[in-house]
C-alpha cells in the first residue's frame, strides 16, 4: 500500500538566527570529498534544483558519509528546507537542524539533533519528518478536507547508531552521517529514495521499481557489478539491515520479535559473503519467506549484480516464484488465479466497471487510485481516480431502481488511502477517521476526514448517496488499502459479504539498503478501527458479515436475492 502522509502541518518561521559555537573543536579525522552528479527522477512529483551532492569517505574507509546540513540542502523541493536553520555546538557535540512550526497547537520548536560523541540521532518531534511539500502533480487531497488531528502519547525518537557499529563525525562544519542512515531516516519514510550506480545520485519517487524500464537502463552500468564488494560493504550493509529491521518494520511487535539480530544471525554468514548470489538468496529467504508478510518484499536487487537480476522485473518474478512461495503468499496466488478465471468474462482486463441487476448494483474497483491533475482533466478520468470512478459508475445507476450497491473489492490488493478515504465518502455522512499507531515513536494519531462528494466545495452538505444500501464484498485478496477500507466502512455501518478479508496493516515502507538492494516492507504505520466499540488491528482481516461461497462471488443474481427480503 503506497501511503502518503496524510497529516500535513503549516509551518510558521519564527526565527532566522544562525548559532554557531566560537570555541568547535573538530574530530581528529581525515575525510576526502567527492561531488557526485544528482539526478531527480521525481520531477512530476518534487521540483528540485540542486544538481549535485557531496559524498565524504572517512580515513580509510569505503562507509560513504554526507554532511547532514548539505543532504537537507540537497532535498529542498521534497523536504522545505529552507525553513530549517542549525545550530552547532562543539561544546556539547552536537549538530542541531529545527524550525520553529505551528504544528495546530501553538507554535513548537522542532528539533533534529545529531551526538558526534553518543553516535546518536535525537528528534524531538515526528513532525519534523513532515516538513515536506506534497507532491504537485497528484490531487491527493482535492475533494478531501482534513480535520484536526488529535496524537497521543507522542515521544522522542532516538536513533542509537552505536548499537549498530555506525558512527557520526563533525569536522570543519560538516556533520558527516553514514549515506544508508540518512537515506532511509530522512528520505524513505516520505516515498522519496536516493541510489548511488557508482557515477550520480539519483533520487526516486517511491524506489527504483517505480521507474520505467527505459529509465532504469539508463541508470544502470556496469560500474558497481565490474568493482565488486569490499568486506566493508557487506558489514555496512548488513548492520544497516539490522537498523532497518529493528526500528522500521512495523510488525515486530505484532510477530512477537523482541530483536532482529538473533534472526538476522540465521542469515549473517550469506549476506556478509562478497558473493552476490549469496547475498540475493540470503534476502529472498528473509524477506520473502521468513517474514510471510505480502507487504515485504524485495524490489529491486542492487546494482553489484548483471543488469538482468538487479532489474525491477527480475525480483518481481522471483518473489512470486511457485517453487518458493511462502504460505501467505501461495494462499494468495491460488485464490486470485481462481478468481481471475471465475471473473475474466465479466470483468475483463481486470479495469474498474459496474453491473446491475434488479435491485443491486455492483462496483468492481481493482484499486484505489488518485489520478494526476491532468487525467482528472481527461473524458475517461474514471479509469485513473477512485473518485471520479464512483461519480461516474453511481451516475450510470441512478436511473436503474437501484436499491442495494456492493463495492466488489474481491481482487484489490490495496493502493492509495487518500483514495479510499473519499470513496468512504459516497457511503456515510459521517466524519471518516483515519487511526494510525506509530510503532517507531510508540504514538497513536487520529484525523477526521470529510468528502465533497458534490465538489461544491461545501464540506459541510450531507451529499453522500445514504439512499442506497452499501455492502462491501471481499476475500483473502482483498488486501491492504482494499483490506483497511473493509475495517472502516464497519465503522460506518456497512456490512461486508463474502469471506475473511486479507489483512495487511501497514502502508509499505521502500528502503535502500547500503548496497543499492531495494527492500519493501510492512512500515511503522500500522493502521486501527473500532468495530463494535472495541479496537481492532486490521492485521488479521475481517469477518464477513454475510458469508458468500468463492463460487457465488460474481454471481449478481445470487447476491441480489440474499441482500433483498
Amino acid at each position: 500500500m503506497r501511503i502518503k502522509k496524510i497529516i500535513t502541518t503549516c509551518f510558521l518561521l519564527i526565527s532566522s538566527t544562525l548559532f554557531l559555537s566560537s570555541c568547535a573543536k573538530d574530530d581528529k579525522i581525515a575525510y576526502k570529498e567527492e561531488k557526485l552528479e544528482f539526478v531527480n527522477l521525481a520531477n512530476s512529483y518534487y521540483d528540485m534544483k540542486a544538481n549535485s551532492l557531496n559524498i565524504y569517505y572517512v580515513d580509510n574507509s569505503d562507509i560513504q558519509y554526507v554532511d547532514a546540513g548539505n543532504f537537507m540542502k540537497t532535498l529542498d523541493g521534497f523536504y522545505q528546507s529552507s525553513l530549517f536553520k542549525k545550530s552547532i555546538s562543539s561544546f556539547r557535540n552536537i549538530y542541531n537542524i529545527y524550525v520553529y512550526a505551528n504544528t495546530g497547537n501553538g507554535i513548537e520548536y522542532i528539533s533534529c539533533v545529531f551526538d558526534w560523541n553518543k553516535n546518536t540521532i535525537t528528534v524531538n518531534n515526528p513532525l519534523f519528518f513532515n516538513i515536506k511539500y506534497n507532491p504537485s502533480s497528484v490531487e491527493f487531497m482535492t475533494h478531501l478536507e482534513e480535520g484536526k488531528a488529535e496524537i497521543e502519547n507522542q515521544k522522542e525518537i532516538v536513533f542509537d547508531l552505536a548499537k549498530y557499529g555506525f558512527d557520526i563525525y563533525y569536522k570543519n562544519g560538516k556533520c558527516l552521517v553514514p549515506f544508508s542512515i540518512m537515506n532511509t531516516i530522512f528520505c524513505s519514510d516520505g516515498y522519496y529514495n536516493l541510489y548511488n550506480n557508482g557515477e550520480k545520485i539519483y533520487g526516486t519517487y517511491y524506489d527504483i521499481s517505480n521507474v520505467s524500464d527505459e529509465t532504469f537502463n539508463s541508470i544502470y552500468n556496469d560500474n558497481l557489478s565490474n568493482k565488486g564488494q569490499t568486506n566493508e560493504l557487506r558489514l555496512e550493509t548488513y548492520n544497516h539491515l539490522r537498523f532497518v529491521m529493528n526500528n522500521y518494520y512495523g510488525l515486530k511487535k505484532f510477530k512477537e520479535i523482541d530483536d532482529f539480530d538473533s534472526i538476522l544471525e540465521n542469515y549473517k554468514e550469506d549476506i556478509l559473503s562478497l558473493d552476490v548470489e549469496k547475498n540475493r538468496k540470503a534476502y529472498y529467504n528473509l524477506f520473502s519467506t521468513y517474514l510471510n508478510d505480502l507487504h515485504t518484499r524485495i524490489g529491486a536487487y542492487s546494482f553489484y549484480n548483471t543488469k538482468e537480476i538487479a532489474i525491477p522485473t527480475y525480483a518481481a518474478k522471483d518473489m512470486w516464484d511457485s517453487n518458493k512461495l511462502s504460505e501467505n503468499r501461495r494462499i494468495y496466488k491460488e485464490k486470485i488465479q481462481y478468481l481471475s478465471n471465475l471473473s475474466k468474462d465479466i470483468y475483463p482486463n481486470n479495469e474498474s466497471t459496474y453491473r446491475t441487476y434488479d435491485k443491486t448494483a455492483i462496483l468492481y474497483m481493482s484499486e484505489f487510485n488518485v489520478g494526476t491533475t491532468e487525467q482528472n482533466k481527461s473524458l475517461d478520468a474514471y479509469k485513473y481516480d477512485s473518485y471520479e470512478y464512483m461519480k461516474w459508475a453511481l451516475k450510470n445507476i441512478e436511473d436503474k431502481g437501484i436499491k442495494n450497491v456492493v463495492l466488489d473489492l474481491s481482487q484489490n490488493g490495496g493502493g492509495v488511502v487518500a483514495a479510499l478515504l473519499k470513496v468512504l465518502g459516497f457511503v456515510s455522512n459521517d466524519d471518516i477517521t483515519y487511526r494510525i499507531y506509530d510503532t517507531l515513536a510508540d504514538s497513536t494519531t487520529s484525523v477526521k476526514f470529510r468528502v465533497d462528494i458534490n465538489a461544491d466545495d461545501d464540506y459541510s452538505d450531507l451529499d453522500a448517496y445514504t439512499n442506497y444500501n452499501w455492502y462491501v464484498l471481499a476475500g483473502v485478496n482483498t488486501y491492504s488499502a482494499a483490506n483497511t477500507f473493509v475495517g472502516m466502512s464497519k465503522e460506518l455501518g456497512v456490512k461486508s459479504i463474502g469471506q475473511k478479508s486479507g489483512g495487511g496493516m501497514c502502508s509499505v515502507l521502500p528502503v535502500i539498503l547500503a548496497d543499492t538492494t531495494t527492500v519493501e516492507m510492512s512500515s511503522t504505520n500500522a493502521m486501527y478501527t473500532y468495530v463494535n466499540n472495541k479496537l481492532v488491528f486490521m492485521e488479521g482481516g475481517f469477518e464477513p458479515d454475510i458469508e458468500l461461497d468463492y463460487d457465488k462471488f460474481y454471481d449478481i443474481e445470487y447476491i441480489n436475492s440474499i441482500l433483498i427480503d
